[in-house]
């Protein structure tokens, strides 16, 4: 069973489609990564999320805010039994 889960989201801002300054950045799904590490038993667990949404909203530079959306089901850590648990309602019960 998973120990510790620490989500790290990395999200590869190159992956935001371009406006102007101090406006809204929408994430392009196709450029962008939203990745988690995690452990088991002291060893690394890397996944990803792989349909995802969000934008960065820059309008105060000072204060940027982050909107991401996230199906919890699309999670895939390249290992299918480890994603079924991590799907269950134990964990984000997105079954």
């Amino acid at each position: 069973m998973l120990t510790i889960l620490t989500l790290a989201a990395l999200i590869a801002a190159s992956g935001a489609t371009p406006v102007p300054a101090n406006k809204l950045l929408s994430f392009d799904q196709s450029n962008s990564k939203l990745e988690f590490i995690g452990s088991y038993d002291d060893e690394p667990i890397e996944g990803r999320f792989e349909k995802f949404s969000g934008t960065v909203n820059l309008t105060d530079p000072t204060k940027p805010a982050f909107d991401v959306q996230v199906q919890v089901g699309s999670l895939n850590s390249d290992y299918a039994d480890r994603d079924m648990v991590l799907k269950n309602s134990d964990w984000f019960d997105a079954e």
